[in-house]
């Protein structure tokens, strides 16, 4: 019997194949050849397009691998009711997803959380980024893309500017601003300057358009304290009435209710309360 091989060795007890401190090119006509890469120590085969380690079914741990592919390198299905991942750590991280230009950690689910963390004495789920968003989370239901509950103490806390691009709903869809709908309400703090000149007891002066930003209904709209005034007369027992009140204007009637004439230049603060 004739057992001719290139590179390859056969023993009585085992197969020597070549050993390399790099690995080399693999292509096509590569395919299927194996090769012991001493540098680590492991073995590898060509699958046509690149070298993939045989780890002889198991990983040794720690494990590293650095793969060029633009396939899964680890997927891994569970089709019964248990987890396909699960990681846990006694002092620091349980699991770590990094990217360099997409998602750390990208989560999906058909019908449940698409990531869920549970944290004892740390993070449950923690998300750091230098140049985006530290978290993005994205719903296609009718379900909340994130819910946070606490039943010991606050259910969530912002360090920084928190921004709404449109609603904020709260207790039981009621806006912040307490409404008997669910209509959102909002909140404008103005200022309004007023005079009036020589105004006799018992007559009025209507001011000129007071605009402010659009409302999605008619708001109600209270007269605060005056900043500063200037007047010859009794001018605080003036009244100052918002009138032909709009969603984007009012006007400001002022009543002269003293015994005398007043005349009377000041800033009045005002308040805007109305649906969004």
């Amino acid at each position: 019997m004739w057992v001719m091989a290139q590179s390859t060795t056969i023993l009585p007890d085992a197969i020597g194949v070549p050993n390399v401190s790099v690995l080399p090119a693999c292509n096509t006509s590569e395919k299927g050849k194996q090769v012991f890469n001493s540098t680590n120590n492991k073995m590898y085969f060509c699958n046509g397009t690149s070298w993939q380690e045989m780890t002889g079914g198991g990983f040794t741990l720690p494990y590293t691998s650095t793969v060029n592919s633009a396939n899964s390198l680890l997927y891994l299905e569970n089709t019964g009711i248990g987890r396909a991942i699960y990681g846990r750590s006694n002092n620091t991280t349980a699991m770590k997803g990094e990217s360099i230009s997409g998602y750390g950690v990208y989560g999906v689910s058909q019908s449940s959380s698409g990531i869920y963390g549970e944290g004892i004495s740390g993070y449950g789920v923690y998300g750091s980024s230098s140049s985006n968003s530290a978290g993005y989370f994205e719903s296609y239901g009718s379900a909340p893309a994130l819910y946070v509950a606490s039943y010991m103490g606050e259910a969530a806390n912002f360090k920084g500017n928190v921004k709404i691009k449109n609603e904020l709903i709260v207790d039981d869809n009621k806006g912040i601003v307490r409404s008997n709908t669910g209509t959102q309400q909002k909140i404008v703090r103005m200022n309004a300057v007023l005079a009036a000149n020589n105004l006799g007891v018992g007559t009025f002066i209507d001011s000129g358009s007071l605009n402010y930003e659009d409302f999605g209904g008619v708001p109600t709209i209270t007269v605060g304290q005056a900043i500063n005034a200037t007047s010859t007369g009794e001018w605080y027992k003036v009244m100052i009435i918002p009138i032909n009140v709009t969603a984007t204007e009012c006007q400001l009637r002022i009543v002269n209710l003293s015994s005398n004439t007043v005349t009377m230049t000041g800033n009045w603060q005002i308040l805007i309360v109305g649906p969004e």
